[in-house]
């Protein structure tokens, strides 16, 4: 009778791994159950959301269209909008940028020869100066 006591036993945990598969997919069977009815739900939420901003936006054109927005408004919108891409199409570029820089550099190195001249200039005028305090005036000045 050993054997059939080995028997038992395996049909008994034959039995309890069916069970448990069993429930286990019933539990996973459930799970997606619920999770496809929240997704339907959440999208079904979205839809309607979309749907009304959707009627807000034809409701607003529909209005513009049949002017309902003072046209001021509109106006100003459109103004707006040109001048905003107008100062796209016109604004600083690259090139621009590189060419102020170029100017600037060009500029600093005159106002280094200037600088450079005027300090010769004021040398000269230090000497001039101290000769004329050592000697002081001439007979015909």
């Amino acid at each position: 009778m050993p054997g059939a006591e080995w028997v038992k036993i395996a049909s008994d945990w034959l039995q309890f791994g069916v069970a448990g598969a069993a429930g286990g997919a019933i539990a996973i069977w459930a799970s997606l159950g619920r999770r496809d009815s929240s997704l339907a739900s959440t999208l079904a939420a979205l839809r309607a959301d979309l749907d009304t901003r959707l009627s807000n936006v034809m409701e607003r054109l529909t209005r513009i269209e049949a002017g309902g927005v003072p046209a001021g408004q509109c106006a100003s919108h459109i103004a707006r909008i040109v001048a905003l891409e107008t100062a796209g199409r016109t604004g600083v570029t690259h090139d621009d940028i590189a060419r102020a820089h170029h100017r600037m550099d060009v500029f600093e190195g005159q106002i280094g020869r200037m600088t450079g001249l005027l300090e010769g200039i004021s040398h000269a005028m230090d000497r001039l100066e101290t000769h004329m305090m050592q000697h002081g005036p001439r007979a015909g000045d």
